[in-house]
């Protein structure tokens, strides 16, 4: 069975009805309470079956129990991948690159998914954010539908890439992003696609290669490959894009590695997730992780002799 989700209730001086308390203190949908009134044990307060008009008060402790998965992936367990951070409410995956975030045409298997599954054998995988396959970094899934729900919008995500050529300025790209004529897989700007937007600022420069920091407002399919290729800085390796293979194995070896920042804000002491324990007056909660496929963790500290790597080798940049 899943772990329960268990709230002390705090934070009020007068009583309310359960349900008025963990809607708006809690951030648990309608809908969630809605599923679960209809669970024997699926609602309780101070350990005794509850509904969702019962009257709370400040001491009392509510606990909603997520029956166990019905359909779960077949369990991975020939590999493993790296663990940041795992509490009752979230996991945190430092992914590979080729590894596909969900199960796909021929890719039944071999996912993050089937990772998760092999741990979690009860509970689905309900991964916050998508990454593409061959894109390394920070995956953060969530425990319940709970947890997913409050997480959606309070994750933010920073890529590094290795762009070619010289970029000095910062910017941001408004494309539009569609499939390309003829294909299934590559993707271009295109007036008929759909909205994407793209922030980008240069952080090291060798004149061969540029060390690029982005956000994205959106996520479409190979968004930053696309727009950086369309400015004129393909991803090192990227052939699909034009990139360079001077340093690279081609199709292999473009990159971009995640640094991922887990950011929940604003937010009260009664908004943080159960199993997440910060201090209520800080402004906000973060985790921060500089994945190790980037061969050296101080990259992201910009140290002028920090190395980028690829599955097969290195590049130094000055």
């Amino acid at each position: 069975m899943p772990q329960p989700l268990v709230f002390p209730v705090e934070g009020i001086d007068r009583s309310m009805t359960l349900e008025q308390y963990l809607r708006r203190f809690r951030n648990v949908s309608r809908r969630t309470l809605v599923r679960l009134k209809r669970i024997p044990g699926g609602i309780c307060c101070n350990g005794v079956p509850a509904r969702t008009v019962d009257p709370v008060s400040a001491g009392d402790c509510i606990t909603l129990t997520e029956p166990a998965a019905e359909h779960t992936l077949p369990p991975l367990t020939t590999c493993t991948v790296p663990i940041l951070q795992e509490t009752a409410s979230w996991i945190l995956y430092d992914k590979p690159d080729g590894m596909p975030v969900h199960p796909s045409h021929g890719h039944r298997t071999d996912t993050l998914g089937n990772v998760f599954a092999a741990a979690h054998p009860e509970l689905p995988f309900r991964p916050v954010y998508r990454l593409d396959r061959d894109t390394s970094g920070i995956c953060l899934a969530a425990k319940s539908a709970y947890s997913a729900a409050f997480l959606q919008g309070r994750v933010e995500k920073t890529y590094l890439a290795l762009v070619c050529g010289t970029l000095q300025e910062s910017g941001t790209i408004s494309a539009p992003i569609g499939r390309a004529d003829g294909s299934v897989i590559r993707r271009c700007v295109r007036q008929d696609g759909k909205s994407s937007v793209t922030h980008y600022r240069p952080l090291r420069q060798d004149g061969t290669y540029t060390l690029v920091e982005l956000t994205l407002e959106t996520g479409r399919t190979h968004q930053i490959r696309v727009h950086m290729a369309s400015l004129g800085y393909p991803l090192a390796g990227d052939t699909l894009y034009g990139g360079s293979t001077a340093h690279f194995f081609p199709n292999l070896s473009y990159w971009f590695d995640l640094h991922n920042r887990l950011l929940i804000s604003p937010y009260r002491k009664a908004h943080i997730l159960p199993g997440t324990h910060a201090p209520h007056r800080q402004p906000r909660f973060r985790v921060s992780h500089t994945p190790n496929s980037l061969g050296q963790s101080h990259l992201l500290r910009y140290k002028p002799s920090s190395l980028y790597s690829n599955r097969h080798g290195l590049y130094r940049l000055p």
